[in-house]
């Protein structure tokens, strides 16, 4: 080969590399100043300077002691291949719920026998619960399973003395907090949609998977949601412990599909969707400083539930979420709403984009360190690893220490919920989930652009699920609270 050549096709490609380089860190760069500005929303909040009524700390006994009279309460179930779980599930919660006027339904597909089995006996041992059998075969999704609940128990509304006032979703993996339900239906008397957090059940301290999920959420749930519930009036479903108003889904008018059908994020979907009917989203933070316990140094009320502890089963579920937050909700919602809802948009897309980063700087790096070893295999004069262009060097620091204050900050959530010894692996799970997240995002665009090629909709995407002992949510529930029976 020419020398002339290779010398000149050498330094073009490390041209192309760099120019990759810089591309990718402007990107983080614009992620993380993204970052910031919702935590400066949050500490707005906090301070007061945006004053919200609808994510405000409450003390539960404070909350509690002002009296609510119970409203009827669906609990809708949807439940498919969960035969392992959901006795537990159940029991569970009607031993521990402080809360009398409620009833839950159980929607089962007539080819998940195990899952009948299991729902047919929990409706013969509890008058207040039911099994919903949909007239196909499963899994389809999780929307239209849902769906047939619901039309089931709108049915029964006309042969019921009192009909249903609000309907809360759950799945059969939830550990329900005692108090969950008297604190929905104390703030449905002034909001349509209460949204509880979610809180990630701990396992081991080097499970680095599960761990990821805790520090995800933790963060997610005490500052991500908080601000934009005060910014944009929209607290985004999380698909357990949400309560609709009856009358606020009646604003969808005579819809058949009430949680829109082949939506892989149905409560997601969802919630944008009343929002622009004019619902009013609460997302409370409740404390019960007189008991501790359910595996956090508060008792939060909050729905808990084991996350998946295995690097395949993470990205499976996570690749359904991208699906249906990222690619599903830009095709079906747009771009419409005010700045703020825009903003919240983008915050909930931009991974599609900005996820591409870190990796692509990555490969970039080890591209420039083997052309280094060419060099000197070539001949050539050895070069900087990276030009002494200040532009650069400011970039990269300036990325540098924005992750290191993320993962300040993303400790601190972590351990306002789970103590000092949840920060021991906190650095090897922050790497581990750029990890997941990032081969969740490929195998959900795969998944999702082979369906649209092929025209089939997107089935359920089954999560193995497992449900804690009593002695890992270390929590004496209250016993249930005296009131009227149910419906």
């Amino acid at each position: 080969m020419d020398p002339f050549l290779s010398y000149d096709l050498y330094f073009t490609a490390q041209a192309w590399i760099l120019a990759l380089f810089v591309l990718a860190a402007l990107i983080q760069l614009i992620s993380a100043i993204d970052d910031l500005m919702m935590d400066l929303m949050a500490l707005a909040c906090k301070a007061g300077l945006k004053p919200a009524e609808n994510c405000r700390r409450y003390n539960l006994h404070k909350l509690l002691s002002q009296s609510t009279s119970e409203k009827p309460l669906a609990i809708m179930m949807p439940a498919w291949k969960e035969a392992p779980v959901i006795r537990k599930s159940v029991t569970r919660l009607l031993s521990v719920v402080s809360y009398r006027n409620y009833k839950i339904f159980i929607g089962c597909y007539p080819n998940d026998s195990d899952t009948v089995s299991e729902a047919i006996d929990l409706a013969e041992t509890y008058p207040n619960v039911e099994m919903i059998l949909l007239p196909h075969d499963g899994g389809t999704n999780k929307a239209d399973c849902l769906n047939h609940i619901y039309s089931a128990i709108k049915s029964r509304a006309t042969v019921v003395e009192q009909p249903f006032e609000a309907f809360i979703l759950q799945d059969a993996e939830d550990v329900v907090h005692p108090y969950a339900f008297r604190v929905c239906n104390y703030f449905l008397d002034q909001y349509d949609v209460v949204q509880l957090p979610v809180v990630a059940l701990p396992r081991s301290w080097f499970d680095l998977t599960t761990g990821h999920y805790q520090d995800e959420f933790a963060e997610m749930h005490a500052k991500e949601l908080v601000a934009r519930a005060a910014f944009s009036g929209l607290v985004p479903g999380a698909g357990v412990g949400t309560a609709y108003a009856a009358a606020t889904l009646s604003r969808l008018g005579d819809e058949v599909d009430i949680f829109r059908n082949g939506a892989l994020t149905e409560d997601y979907d969802l919630s944008f969707r009343l929002h622009q009917a004019g619902a009013r989203f609460c997302f409370p933070r409740v404390y019960d400083r007189q008991r501790k316990g359910i595996g956090t140094r508060h008792d939060l009320v909050a729905t808990r539930e084991y996350f998946p502890d295995s690097f395949y089963r993470a990205v499976r579920q996570k690749s359904r979420w991208t699906i249906g937050i990222g690619l599903q909700g830009w095709s079906q919602l747009g771009w419409t709403g005010s700045f703020w809802l825009r903003h919240q948009l983008w915050r909930d897309r931009k991974a599609l984009l900005c996820a591409h980063a870190a990796p692509a700087s990555y490969a970039a790096l080890l591209l420039l360190l083997w052309q280094k070893h060419m060099e000197t295999q070539l001949g050539y004069t050895p070069h900087a690893f990276l030009p002494s262009s200040q532009f650069i060097w400011i970039l990269l620091l300036s990325n540098l220490g924005l992750m290191i204050y993320r993962l300040v900050l993303r400790g601190y959530w972590t351990w306002s919920l789970y103590g000092w010894g949840a920060l021991v692996t906190l650095p090897l799970r922050y790497g581990w989930s750029v990890a997941i997240n990032y081969s969740a995002l490929l195998w959900a665009n795969g998944q999702y652009w082979w369906s649209r090629l092929r025209g089939k909709p997107l089935t359920w995407v089954k999560t193995d699920h497992n449900f804690p002992d009593e002695s890992v949510l270390k929590d004496k529930p209250p016993p249930p609270r005296p009131g009227k029976k149910q419906p």
